[in-house]
């Protein structure tokens, strides 16, 4: 278990740490800095009531050991304590540091069964998690909504928003180029371990400059930092590691977060126009002259 630890919390930082610098600033691919910041409104039981009972009744528990169902049961109990807690961990900018442990169980692949490499991580978090980061999540996603920071060809992890939806994008372009009788070229891009390979202190820059600042800067830069996971295997728990990168696998602010840290790649050319998809990544261009486009 131990090497399937060190394995899964490697690959990340292993990936990062050969990604070459580039010569370019992060700041030529940003938008103007954003002058009004985020405001964080308070949460209550009602809220967090509707939160437990959203939540997947068949989801696995975390290193806490506390079923979903137990929530949803006590959910009457436990809302206006926890809508209290959450208040008071946000007004103070902190993410409880037992909410950032991560349950990590390998998952077969293909290929020899020997290979570690031949295993995909899966990772669990506590239930309580869940919720705190729904509180968070619901509350940067308006915010992102208000200020019209995210790029409309962004499709993944949005509401409204779909594969189907990516599709028609593309298959609009193609159709309009040969309708125009021009040469469409299309390329799909894969960034290997996306999530997991997202630098924080890159991430941190750009929230600042879209807005999110203050207690709600620091609760995000404690939310990433001190997070831990173990592999568990056979009803065995491995010891804990720290994890240096990425955002948490199977956490509600993960993905939102990956958007933020991804979104200004379009901006890197005026010339080719992008389809998103969360780190799946379609480039698109027509014209005249397949020796141009080339």
């Amino acid at each position: 278990m131990t090497a399937f630890n060190n394995y899964f919390v490697n690959i990340g930082s292993n990936l990062a740490n050969n990604i070459p610098p580039s010569a370019k600033r992060i700041t030529e691919f940003l938008r103007p800095r954003q002058l009004d910041s985020m405001v964080f409104v308070p949460t209550n039981h009602l809220e967090i009531s509707s939160i437990i009972k959203s939540l997947d009744k068949n989801t696995s528990p975390g290193l806490d050991e506390i079923p979903t169902f137990i929530l949803k049961t006590a959910s009457n109990y436990i809302a206006a304590p926890l809508a209290s807690l959450i208040n008071s961990a946000l007004s103070c900018g902190y993410f409880p540091d037992k909410l950032k442990e991560a349950k990590v169980i390998p998952i077969y692949k293909q290929s020899d069964k020997h290979l570690i490499s031949n295993y995909r991580p899966i990772s669990v978090l506590n239930s309580m998690s869940k919720i705190f980061e729904n509180v968070i999540a619901t509350r940067l996603t308006s915010f992102l909504t208000s200020t019209s920071y995210l790029y409309d060809k962004q499709f993944g992890f949005r509401k409204g928003h779909s594969t189907t939806m990516a599709l028609v994008t593309l298959t609009d372009m193609i159709m309009n180029a040969i309708s125009n009788k021009e040469y469409p070229i299309v390329i799909f891009v894969d960034l290997s371990k996306a999530f997991d390979t997202l630098n924080h202190e890159l991430l941190l820059m750009k929230l600042e400059h879209i807005g999110v600042r203050g207690q709600i800067y620091k609760l995000l830069q404690n939310y990433l930092q001190n997070r831990t996971q173990c592999v568990s295997l056979n009803g065995t728990i491995s010891n804990r590691l720290p994890i240096t990168c990425g955002v948490p696998q199977g956490s509600i602010l993960g993905p939102l977060l990956f958007l933020i840290y991804i979104n200004d790649i379009y901006r890197s050319s005026s010339i080719l126009k992008f389809i998103l998809f969360a780190d799946d990544t379609t480039i698109f261009i027509s014209g005249s002259s397949l020796a141009e486009l080339y």
